[in-house]
């Protein structure tokens, strides 16, 4: 069963940031309708998108490295 969810959006351009921002919340919002609590969020900027993980490896190993502090069940 999730527990504890780390939420992670993504924007590729400065001018794309508030539009990301508003994204995560909404996400933030159809997780607690599934009665998931979100322990924490992060918005990442990446120059452009990686085409194995959306993120470079280094942004990915900070998500990841996040969700273990916060011993999230699911990012």
């Amino acid at each position: 069963m999730v527990e504890r969810a780390l939420l992670a959006g993504f924007h590729f351009k400065r001018d794309d940031r508030a539009e990301s921002d508003s994204l995560l919340e909404e996400l933030e919002e159809l997780v607690a309708t599934l009665g998931i609590p979100v322990k924490d969020r992060m918005l990442v900027t990446c120059s452009k998108p990686h085409s194995r993980l959306l993120a470079t490896g280094g942004k990915a190993d900070e998500i990841a490295a996040r969700a273990r502090e916060i011993d999230a069940d699911v990012i």
